[in-house]
């Protein structure tokens, strides 16, 4: 009996959810890990009870499984059932559901042919990547020339407009305050076309670069 005066202040209590054998046998999740050498001395049955409590751990931590990849093992869902055979679990066992897990994906080795069809493919992708970004690129440098001349027919109109209405302002068409007015007006059209050019033309000069692989 312990006395009172060696009590802890505090005590830890984990929830016991039952047989970890049932448990284990109707778990249709896996996780990845790296294949270590074998070594004479490793406890193995320490580290496969470390491993056995970590899976559980992973099961009870919703918030741990959010850090951890969970893949799908189709062939453990039979398991995972209510078919006849499986060993019952009590209802408050937490399970991870299927939604939190990924499709395994199982890569095998191609043989050599396959490889090479594989390398083939890749290369004639390349070449037409390659290809089309030639072309792009001839496409943007195009449309740099078009934005330039867009560029100085904007600024070419801007002052013939300012000229006839300095030109109204002479004659007496038109009175000093509308002629402000209105070149008020033009000016905030202009500089607002112009600036708009001035972004297409930025966005051009970048997708240009990044094509060309220029940082």
């Amino acid at each position: 009996k312990l006395k009172v005066e060696k009590m802890p202040d505090v005590i830890l209590i984990k929830k016991n959810y039952g047989d970890k054998h049932k448990r284990h046998s109707r778990r249709n999740w896996q996780l990845k890990k790296l294949e270590s050498g074998k070594d004479d001395n490793m406890d193995t049955a320490s580290i496969d009870r470390d491993y056995t409590d970590f899976l559980e751990d992973i099961e009870e931590d919703a918030e741990m499984r959010q850090k951890v990849n969970i893949y799908h093992d189709p062939k453990r869902d039979a398991a995972a059932g209510t078919a006849p055979g499986v060993l019952e679990l009590s209802e408050d066992v937490p399970q991870i559901k299927l939604a939190e897990m990924l499709a395994d994906l199982n890569i095998e080795t191609p043989d050599a042919s396959a490889a090479d069809s594989a390398a083939s493919a890749t290369a004639e992708a390349n070449a037409a990547a390659t290809a089309a970004a030639v072309v792009t690129v001839e496409a943007l440098q195009q449309r740099l020339v078009e934005l330039d001349a867009e560029h100085a027919r904007l600024n070419v109109a801007f002052a013939e407009q300012k000229t006839a209405l300095e030109l109204q302002v002479q004659q007496g068409v038109a009175s000093e305050v509308d002629a402000a007015a209105q070149f008020a007006a033009l000016t905030q059209q202009a500089e607002s076309q112009l600036q708009l050019l001035q972004l297409h033309h930025q966005e051009t000069v970048m997708a240009i670069q990044q094509l060309q692989g220029q940082p």
